[in-house]
């Protein structure tokens, strides 16, 4: 299999390798290791405590992968301590979890083995779900969550190479059985998209529009530190919260919905307020046709 190229491109040192012990992230440790001497892998493991204890099964072979073919990489595991199970309390549990590893181990940031499967995936669950145009597009490969880096180098990888490689270095894996269910909504998605030709293809150029248009967004309208204000009042209205959300954020400002409401209100009505607190030192002030971000010493 020949490399990705954001796996080339990544910044030698230590990363935090996030390993299920499935079939992708599994790929993506032996890609590293094969391509990138120059990089430590971590591997990060966490266990959620479910499927009947089959995911402490997953730990344990984790354990013994970097155990016995993986010399070079070091492992830590992590089981789930809160009480839920829902899939958005596990995924943030599992993320502060690679976070605090990056930070005790000066690490790089987390590698994820997200392919273009998954983002297929993802770009079907937000137009199902209502997703806004600009955030249809889902996974990116580079992002930062939680003042943490996140990479991911398979983005753009199909999950049967991924699978074909491990079969060609004879490489087991785990698998779920739960994934061929109906048992979640990424699960029927994943079998409407594989049953269904050419859908796979559509999703994706989808998700390159939807990219595009968010760049393009941002580009446009956000220039010299200030927010026009007629062009927000002329976009339409998801574009404009998310423009002024997106906005706020390079303040390192995370706005409540509320607050957005009111700053998007300043620019359509020009007898709207003129200033809005909206953390105990950072205002927004409308001034000439602009908004102007105002932080206190």
């Amino acid at each position: 299999m020949t490399p990705p190229p954001p796996l080339l491109a990544l910044s030698p040192g230590p990363w935090v390798v996030g390993v299920s012990g499935g079939a992708d992230s599994v790929a993506l440790l032996r890609l590293v290791l094969e391509f990138r001497p120059d990089i430590t892998p971590i591997v990060a493991h966490f266990d959620h405590l479910t499927r009947a204890g089959q995911s402490t099964r997953d730990a344990e072979f984790v354990r013994d992968l970097v155990t016995r073919d993986c010399t070079s990489a070091t492992c830590r595991c992590h089981s789930r301590e809160g009480n839920s199970t829902t899939e958005a309390a596990l995924r943030k549990e599992r993320f502060q979890f690679f976070a605090r590893a990056v930070r005790e181990t000066n690490s790089q940031g987390v590698l994820l083995a997200h392919h273009a499967d998954d983002r297929a995936e993802t770009v079907l669950l937000r137009l199902v779900r209502g997703g806004e145009p600009w955030a249809i597009d889902g996974l990116r490969e580079r992002s930062i969550i939680h003042h943490t880096p996140v990479h991911r180098p398979l983005l753009f990888v199909r999950k049967q190479l991924l699978v074909d490689y491990l079969a060609s270095i004879r490489q087991p894996f785990v698998f779920d059985q739960s994934n061929d269910t109906h048992a979640s909504a990424r699960n029927v998605a994943r079998v409407l998209i594989r049953d269904t030709p050419g859908l796979f293809e559509k999703l994706l150029d989808l998700a390159n529009a939807a990219a595009n248009l968010r760049q393009r967004l941002q580009k446009a309208i956000v220039q010299r530190g200030n927010l026009a204000t007629k062009t927000i009042a002329d976009a339409t209205p998801i574009n404009a919260r998310w423009t002024i959300r997106r906005w706020l954020a390079l303040g390192a400002v995370e706005a409540e919905q509320s607050q957005v409401a009111i700053i998007l209100s300043m620019c359509v009505d020009a007898s709207g307020p003129r200033v809005l607190q909206v953390s105990p030192r950072v205002r927004v002030v409308r001034k000439r046709g602009e908004l102007i971000l105002l932080t206190e010493a």
